[in-house]
């Protein structure tokens, strides 16, 4: 409701937020929301919730009309006669559907301890904030990054709300309604500003957790319904299930925790890795591409 409100606000017949583009990015929030919901209700097995998934993206791509093209980095642009762009076409709009898909999905699997799905998504969109932020000096996408903060803005508000209450000892749990919530939010805001390269930078514990779950997920090794560390009542502690998260893998480093602890230590690596993502996004990638304003 705040981001729609926000985004009728600020359209103007001078400078307006492309109505359509934002029901768009609406409608697919409000769909991962509902299907967040019905996954707590019913318990939606895996293999339905990437399908469902993929229809609550469509809207989304069919309101899309931004660049279907890639920037060849310049060490790579030889093998292409020298094209500074490839473009991909209907490859691309595949890839922003699994990239949506991705999103909701990371931040449902990294769960299960107080605070930390709550936690990572508000780091994750106060660098997203900052990273539109900055690109409104450039007045020829000032008007898409403005759809983000509109979009971006209103989530952080209401995560922190949430958050106050979440947190350990949390009164409050998120379930699914809130993880692909937050997920698709973030993605939409990625799509809609250009931004998917840089966000994915943001979420690089997420891809972590993904790819240590991947045996499980596909079920190479037995994958209990539950993956969270085991809490030891006599020591009050978390230890190491030996399941293969991120969450267990922080443990196996550093030995139990408290889950608060464990909690903080989680968002801590959260903010380094946004912090890195800014390195690499206006320092790094100035060895590969000419314009990274």
């Amino acid at each position: 409701l705040c981001q729609g409100a926000i985004v009728s606000v600020t359209n103007d017949a001078e400078k307006a937020v492309p109505l359509a583009k934002a029901n768009a990015a609406i409608n697919s929030i409000a769909v991962m929301l509902l299907l967040g919901f019905v996954d707590d209700v019913l318990d939606v097995r895996w293999k339905y919730k990437i399908i469902l998934s993929l229809v609550g993206v469509i809207s989304l791509l069919l309101a899309y009309d931004g660049p279907l093209s890639v920037a060849v980095p310049h060490h790579l642009r030889e093998y292409l006669n020298g094209a500074s762009l490839l473009y991909l076409g209907p490859l691309y709009l595949a890839y922003m559907a699994l990239f949506c898909v991705f999103c909701t999905n990371s931040i449902n699997i990294l769960a299960g301890i107080n605070g930390v799905e709550v936690g990572q998504s508000l780091v994750i969109a106060v660098a997203s904030i900052v990273h539109n932020i900055i690109q409104l000096r450039q007045p020829e996408v000032a008007t898409q990054h403005l759809l983000c903060l509109s979009l971006l803005l209103p989530f952080v508000g209401v995560s922190f709300a949430l958050w106050k209450f979440n947190k350990y000892p949390s009164k409050v749990f998120v379930g699914d309604s809130y993880t692909y919530f937050a997920g698709m939010t973030l993605a939409v805001a990625g799509i809609t500003g250009s931004y998917t390269k840089t966000l994915m930078l943001f979420f690089i514990p997420q891809l972590i957790n993904f790819v240590l779950s991947l045996p499980q997920l596909f079920h190479l090794i037995p994958c209990p319904r539950h993956r969270v560390p085991k809490w030891d009542p006599k020591r009050d502690v978390l230890v190491n299930s030996k399941n293969y998260t991120i969450l267990n893998a922080i443990l196996l480093i550093t030995g139990d925790l408290h889950e608060k602890r464990l909690t903080q230590v989680t968002i801590l690596f959260q903010v380094v890795c946004c912090l890195l993502g800014f390195l690499v996004r206006y320092g790094v990638a100035a060895w590969f591409y000419e314009n990274v304003s």
